[in-house]
């Protein structure tokens, strides 16, 4: 896995801000890397606390499958992701979209570059394919459907074969599915707080001194998820508890902002807040899964909400994600047309043996997916190189490599 130029790429893509944002905030890599080594140590752990086989958990598929767990994700995160979506099934006559989960199957199984000759994929055992599977079905295709199975699913058409192989009839997670799935949202929620607290971005020192402006923010989370399983994390006294309990983690001393100080207390919640919320993950060996303390669960849950609030409702981001939907809706255009068209010099090398063949079987729907595959496969900095010179903002060199 880190010799895969996928998970290598995952260095140029958004985690909420662009990756040209710099070192600042984490991107897809860092952010894999940290779920890497949350998953592995839950795992052992509970290895250790339970008597657990390795049969049942194994720490190197837990760990294979939280590094390749973002594998999928196109450049310039969940706004592209939808529009990806949206060319897929409106435009490009593909029923099943686009999912990241579903993408990063389709590249672990497809098309990814094994060492072994002949071998289609990263060539990943069956339990590591099922623990990347956080969503164990294929996709509802009735467009009027509100079941989950409409938004996420683990596997496009073309590629059940492989997700039979990894899951078989089951529709829930394996247990090493849920340590990921569980190491994932811990480490999203704690580092990504991290991130923009310290940029100024989510006011932490306000929302713990002032109650009412706490409930407010309760308010507005329930306003707009009024039907949602959300709605158990809203006002309640457990709940404005747990938070309290989490955000004096956070200020046990008040530091300067930018100070070592600062940065000296941020390390010590990261560090307390992924301790305490590890500790608290019972299992239960009847159902063969895991469960999260109700506080920390409550917890988990409003830091993820403080970020989509604060960062990605933020004027800020959404004005810069308008321009970046844009470049990846010519790329997919453009692209699609090229493929169609056969005009196969336009796609980039990785790319060219497989649309050559499809090209010439005329089989329009793959030529289709194709198109969304080689957009999802970049990099931030290569749509937006590419978007440039198609626009004729750059004429960029004939001896610059598109792969």
């Amino acid at each position: 896995m880190l010799y895969c130029d996928y998970f290598s790429r995952l260095s140029g893509v958004t985690q909420v801000v662009s990756s040209a944002e710099g070192s600042v905030f984490h991107n897809r890599l860092t952010h894999s890397l940290k779920v890497a080594q949350v998953a592995r140590r839950l795992a052992e752990r509970l290895v250790a606390k339970y008597d657990i086989s390795t049969d049942l958990l194994n720490p190197d598929v837990v760990e294979t499958a939280a590094l390749a767990h973002d594998l999928g994700h196109p450049p310039f995160g969940h706004a592209a992701e939808m529009e990806l979506c949206k060319l897929a099934e409106k435009e490009f006559g593909l029923p099943d979209g686009f999912e990241g989960n579903a993408q990063t199957f389709r590249i672990l199984t497809r098309l990814a570059t094994s060492r072994s000759a002949g071998v289609v994929g990263l060539d990943l055992t069956r339990a590591s394919l099922a623990a990347v599977t956080k969503y164990p079905w294929r996709r509802d295709l009735n467009e009027d459907s509100k079941d989950k199975a409409r938004r996420k699913f683990g596997a496009y058409e073309d590629d059940l074969h492989a997700l039979d192989f990894a899951i078989g009839d089951r529709k829930e997670q394996s247990l090493e599915a849920q340590i990921m799935d569980v190491a994932d949202a811990i480490t999203y929620s704690v580092h990504d707080l991290e991130d923009f607290y310290r940029a100024g971005l989510i006011p932490l020192e306000r929302l713990m001194k002032n109650r009412s402006y706490l409930r407010a923010f309760f308010k507005r989370w329930e306003r707009d998820k009024p039907n949602s399983e959300s709605r158990k994390y809203m006002n309640t006294d457990s709940n404005f508890q747990a938070v309290e309990n989490l955000l004096d983690l956070v200020f046990k001393e008040i530091a300067e902002p930018g100070t070592q100080k600062e940065a000296e207390l941020l390390e010590g919640f990261r560090s307390q807040a992924i301790t305490q919320f590890l500790a608290g993950i019972e299992y239960d060996a009847a159902s063969a899964s895991i469960s999260l303390a109700e506080e920390h669960d409550h917890q988990t849950n409003f830091l993820q909400r403080l970020v989509w609030d604060y960062v990605i409702l933020s004027p800020r981001l959404s004005t810069q994600q308008t321009g970046q939907v844009r470049v990846v809706r010519h790329l997919a255009r453009h692209f699609h047309e090229a493929l169609t068209g056969g005009e196969l010099a336009k796609v980039p090398t990785r790319f060219r043996a497989t649309a050559d063949e499809l090209y010439q079987g005329k089989n329009q729907q793959t030529l289709s997916r194709l198109a969304i595959d080689i957009v999802a496969s970049l990099s931030e900095a290569e749509a937006l190189a590419i978007h440039r010179k198609i626009m004729g903002q750059a004429s960029g060199s004939v001896l610059d490599l598109v792969r």
